[in-house]
């Protein structure tokens, strides 16, 4: 199933689902029935969920699985419950979603088959990469510990590779993320699986993007459309037609962005998918400031100003700093010298006016003693 938008993959959730069967088939063709019901519902609601239709396939497997539990077929119950939890991840729904993966481990662990085990816990540690509930070192290691024992059915193979490839582009080692997806594709080729072979270019394209080819994330990205085309798969070809807009503003090439959103958004309204038409024209929305000159060559041009003006900001407020410091200390020196003045103006006046009593008494005592 191809994601809502390949740079981040979409959070997972699961239904728990529990039905049980009250009484055992009648007769051998009633099993026959429901076994065949089961999995023409499975195969239909796997190609609804790859064409993300994913409330439609989550009806469609859900009943899948409920045949299943009337056959009491541990290997179409461990299916039906893999794929529902698939479904339910890519709608939100993640504990329910990891409900129902340990119940598909529960089956495989009772019906003895380790190849079935071994893709129930690689489906279970793909959700938890994609959650976040394991590092992605773990989820690599424990597929590597479950791969060996996949080596019948051939898209089981595929799938473990292309698990396997997502653990790796999250522990960015590009190289061999890609070499394993293209293990699946290989598979996925081969056996004409189209829908799911459109995925493997789909995710080979967000690791080449990841890592910084953008060049080759395009092509990658025209060989999942080539494919949609051919077998019709709308959901598809407005999803990559989505990341190519995305990858071409990474680019800085906006017309082409413009081009590529406008186009996934004639295919969602088409479809009538409104959810995913607000959020293309959000990533739209993005593009309708254009740049001229690039944003690089701005930002190449206003950083050295930047960090001038900041230096030159720096300096001048340690001049003010300065001039404001000589300020303060004239201001207390003229302060001080004042009080200063004043003190000794005020002891000068008291001894001038005691120097001029004294005259006076012995004026007036002199002048006493000569009349006397």
């Amino acid at each position: 199933m191809k994601n809502k938008f390949y740079f981040h993959i979409t959070v997972i959730v699961m239904v728990f689902i529990s039905v049980s069967c009250s009484s055992p088939p009648k007769n051998k063709g009633d099993v026959f029935v429901l076994r065949s019901h089961a999995e023409e519902g499975l195969a239909l609601g796997n190609r609804e969920a790859g064409r993300g239709n994913y409330e439609n396939a989550r009806r469609i497997i859900a009943e899948s699985k409920r045949n299943a539990l009337l056959t009491d077929d541990t290997s179409l119950i461990t299916r039906s419950c893999l794929s529902l939890g698939n479904v339910l991840i890519e709608m939100g729904r993640t504990d329910e979603a990891f409900i129902e993966w340990n119940q598909a481990v529960n089956e495989a662990q009772k019906s003895g088959n380790s190849e079935l085990l071994a893709v129930s816990m690689v489906f279970r540690a793909k959700g938890e990469l994609v959650s976040k509930r394991a590092t992605a070192q773990d989820v690599l290691s424990e597929i590597e510990r479950q791969q060996p024992f996949i080596k019948t059915d051939n898209l089981n193979i595929a799938f473990s590779w292309q698990a396997k490839g997502l653990a790796l582009r999250e522990l960015r080692r590009f190289s061999e993320a890609e070499d394993a997806m293209k293990r699946s594709l290989e598979i996925h080729e081969k056996g004409l699986y189209l829908e799911n072979a459109s995925y493997d270019w789909y995710t080979i394209a967000s690791i080449r993007s990841v890592s910084g080819d953008s060049r080759g994330a395009l092509d990658a990205l025209q060989s999942s459309i080539a494919i949609d085309r051919r077998i019709e798969n709308s959901w598809g070809l407005a999803a990559s037609y989505r990341a190519m807009g995305v990858v071409y503003r990474n680019m800085g090439n906006n017309l082409e962005s413009q081009e590529a959103f406008l186009k996934a958004l004639e295919i969602y309204k088409a479809m009538g998918n409104e959810d995913e038409v607000a959020e293309t024209d959000e990533y739209k929305a993005e593009l309708e400031y254009i740049y001229e000159p690039s944003a690089e060559s701005i930002l190449e041009r206003l950083l050295p100003t930047f960090v001038e003006v900041l230096i030159y900001r720096v300096l001048l407020e340690s001049a003010a700093a300065e001039h404001a410091a000589r300020r303060a200390a004239m201001k207390a020196a003229t302060d001080s010298a004042d009080s200063m003045i004043k003190t000794l103006t005020r002891t000068y006046n008291r001894a001038r006016q005691a120097a001029i009593t004294t005259e006076i008494a012995e004026i007036v005592g002199g002048a006493a003693a000569l009349e006397d």
